[in-house]
Parts: C-alpha cells; sequence; structure tokens
C-alpha cells in the first residue's frame, strides 16, 4: 500500500502510473486539502509563538510592575488571539477528517482497480 507521505510528495507519480494503467483520478481535491492543511499548520504555529512571546512579556510587565491597563490589553488581546488560534484548530480537525476519507477511498480505489 502506499504511504500518505509519498502520496502527498509525489502525485504526480501517482497520476502518471493510474494513467499508464488506464485509470484517471482528478488528485486536486487531495492538493487544495494539502495546501490548506499546510497553512492552517503555519498560522497556528504563527500565531501560537506570538502568544507565547506576549505571554512573556505581560509576565515581565507585571513583574516589573508597569501600567495595569496595558497589561489588560494585552491580555485582552491574547485571549482573542487564543480564539483565533482555536478557530484555526476546529478548521484543521475537519479538514483532517476530509482529508482522511479522500485517502480512505483512495486507497479503495487502489485495491479494486489492482486486485
Amino acid at each position: 500500500m502506499l504511504d500518505i507521505k509519498f502520496v502527498r510528495e509525489n502525485p504526480e507519480k501517482i497520476i502518471a502510473s493510474l494513467k499508464k494503467r488506464g485509470y484517471e483520478l482528478n488528485f486536486d481535491n487531495f492538493l487544495t486539502l494539502e495546501k490548506q492543511r499546510l497553512y492552517f499548520l503555519r498560522e497556528i504555529e504563527q500565531k501560537r509563538a506570538i502568544r507565547n512571546s506576549v505571554s512573556q512579556d505581560i509576565a515581565k510587565l507585571k513583574k516589573s510592575g508597569e501600567d495595569g491597563q496595558k497589561v489588560e490589553e494585552l491580555i485582552s488581546e491574547m485571549r482573542e488571539l487564543g480564539d483565533e488560534i482555536n478557530n484555526l484548530e476546529n478548521k484543521l480537525v475537519r479538514l483532517r477528517r476530509r482529508f482522511r476519507i479522500f485517502y480512505f477511498l483512495f486507497r479503495i480505489f487502489l485495491m479494486i482497480q489492482f486486485h
């Protein structure tokens, strides 16, 4: 059975191999899902890095006795950022479900066609 990593990295080889055998498979959905997955992962990681950095800044400000209003504003912004991260993570979960369904059906297709 084809490894998912190979499928992700070599869709053109999969398509060419299937065409040699007289089959056509539209990989556009797969490639779109993969691009979206990578986008969400990058966005989540970038936002987490910002949140972590600002959280450290907040701790320093609190420790130094800085303006409480500024600290509260940063905390509020980080709550909003946390909500954005949660939203992206939820989208990523739904995307991964769609991807697993596609890959499952793809594997069934291969089993039916080549056995």
